[in-house]
């Protein structure tokens, strides 16, 4: 749970209201439980063809994927998107698996470790819905910020 205050779970929703629906997340079945700035919350509900078989946890894989999209959210709460910096790519992610992902579903805990003009870092916790700690993971992303132009000044006369 976040302990930000309601300002900051206000800009953090805002900042997110303006993206548009991700259908990556439609497709994986993930939702936005809980935000503020620079953490957030998301629920993967996990479906057949994401399950190992035999035992039933959500494949690793997957569980990656949670991570990666939780700290891209993430960056949403944390960056203003549009006006600090123009967008973001995944440079490293890696995560360790402590434990099966059994359940109908997992929940992803996201929060920023740094904040960045070129990097930004997120770890993720990801737990059963019994509250076991299925697995850890972190992402490192570069940052983009907006060129600065060198407009020409007036020219100088002889």
């Amino acid at each position: 749970m976040t302990t930000g205050t309601a300002d900051s779970k206000r800009r953090a929703w805002e900042r997110l209201s303006r993206l548009p629906v991700n259908p990556f997340w439609q497709l994986l079945g993930l939702e936005l439980l809980d935000v503020d700035e620079g953490y957030c919350k998301v629920r993967l509900h996990a479906r057949p063809p994401m399950l190992n078989r035999g035992i039933e946890s959500v494949m690793g894989g997957v569980l990656a994927t949670v991570v990666d999209e939780a700290v891209a959210t993430l960056l949403h709460t944390a960056y203003d998107i549009g006006r600090e910096i123009t967008g973001h790519t995944t440079t490293e992610l890696s995560i360790s698996f402590l434990a099966p992902a059994v359940g109908p579903y997992v929940e992803a805990e996201c929060r920023l470790v740094r904040k960045g003009r070129t990097l930004a870092v997120g770890e993720v916790y990801i737990r059963t819905p019994e509250g076991v700690l299925a697995a850890t993971g972190r992402a490192t992303y570069m940052v983009f910020g907006f060129q600065e132009r060198k407009v020409a000044g007036p020219a100088r006369g002889v």
